[in-house]
């Protein structure tokens, strides 16, 4: 099959003119790298970053080589978009395309997108929570796209991953978290980087008759196979935070479904086959 151009493959893959924008400057991004800037997009959200990577790969890019998302730690899920000019490829960098990324590496990006992260500390009176600090942020005009992920280290602190120009203005700026008063810090990048996992995991096991998308919602939502397919038809279920309406397509091993009321899981992949020919699935589900 022919290669699209460019402008083409945003027709096909961009469902209004926002993503339609993001993809005409990420193409923008991938001629600066090839110039031999590192390039990079505000903070995306997994949509975002799905919609960006689908292009990028049909635009012939690999992930982690001519192309990455980090977002200022390893669980991050708000993440920047960079474009790798050749000095940074992963043949470049000596090491394998996928394999682990060095500090050096990752260090480069931190200081081209400038990178930062503030500590929020209540006194403890009142307990707080992530939309508590996204609403804190809103109110004092920040743009959603220069914030990456809220981390609720517990009910009284928090990490704000940021650019630093953002992360400076809430050092001298934030001082409540809805009526809670507050303290604002600026966190070390080594405490940054380590931040865990936010997120809590359940083992899923089953079994379904193939790994299309219906049967594995009617799976994962104990919901029939007819039932399922009309909550795929109706919108109600994104693969890989994408809305996908065609309850027919098969997934790899990895894809993460979210179904609407009920949760988001990743389908890990098939374990084996029954007596009666059904396939044993694994799965996690965000908890």
């Amino acid at each position: 099959m022919a290669e699209l151009s460019a402008d083409r493959l945003m027709d096909a893959l961009a469902e209004n003119r926002e993503e339609r924008i993001l993809l005409a400057h990420v193409e923008d991004l991938r001629n600066r790298a090839d110039s031999g800037v590192l390039a990079h997009t505000a903070y995306l959200n997994p949509g975002e970053q799905t919609l960006c990577r689908r292009f990028l790969q049909r635009r012939g890019g690999t992930e982690n080589d001519s192309f990455l998302f980090y977002g200022g730690f390893a669980y991050a899920e708000r993440r920047l978009l960079f474009c790798l000019p050749e000095y940074l490829s992963a043949d470049a960098r000596g090491q394998e395309s996928g394999g682990e990324l060095s500090d050096w590496f990752l260090l480069q990006c931190e200081e081209s997108a400038e990178i930062a992260s503030v500590l929020v500390r209540g006194t403890g009176y009142r307990f707080l929570n992530h939309r508590d600090y996204l609403g804190a942020l809103l109110s004092l005009g920040i743009e959603r796209e220069t914030v990456g992920d809220i981390c609720c280290l517990d009910e009284t602190q928090a990490v704000i991953l940021s650019v630093r120009p953002i992360a400076s203005f809430l050092c001298s700026t934030l001082e409540r978290v809805g009526a809670e008063r507050v303290s604002v810090s600026l966190m070390e990048p080594e405490r940054r980087r380590a931040l865990e996992d936010p997120h809590r995991y359940q083992a899923l096991t089953g079994s379904v008759a193939s790994n299309r998308l219906d049967c594995l919602v009617g799976e994962l939502a104990s919901l029939s196979r007819e039932k399922a397919k009309q909550t795929i038809l109706q919108g109600d279920v994104c693969v890989d935070y994408r809305t996908e309406t065609k309850p027919d397509v098969f997934l790899p091993d990895g894809a993460v479904i979210s179904i609407r009321g009920v949760g988001r899981f990743r389908f890990d992949g098939v374990t084996g086959t029954s007596r009666r020919g059904k396939l044993q699935i694994r799965a996690t589900k965000w908890i």
